[in-house]
């Protein structure tokens, strides 16, 4: 994985999302997407815990045929651009 992007700091990248999710080898990661994390930090839970459901999450949908190791390792090597 080459590095995080946030899409706050970068409005030409973000005008470029408006019309796809994938744009040179930066993917879009947020909540619209099969990989944003449904899981918000607040309602009695906090960053970490965000996370950790996240990855059992998808675990659970990498194990139940959602999501294709193929697919996830086809991340590696991009910019994963989320807010």
């Amino acid at each position: 994985m080459r590095a995080i992007v946030n899409l706050k700091h970068e409005p030409r990248l973000r005008e470029e999302f408006e019309y796809a999710h994938v744009h040179n080898s930066t993917v879009l990661i947020d909540r619209r997407t099969k990989w944003g994390n449904p899981f918000r930090i607040g309602q009695g839970r906090d960053r970490e815990q965000a996370i950790a459901r996240y990855r059992a999450d998808l675990w659970r949908r990498i194990r139940a045929g959602e999501v294709s190791l193929e697919e996830l390792a086809e991340l590696d090597g991009c910019w994963l651009a989320c807010w």
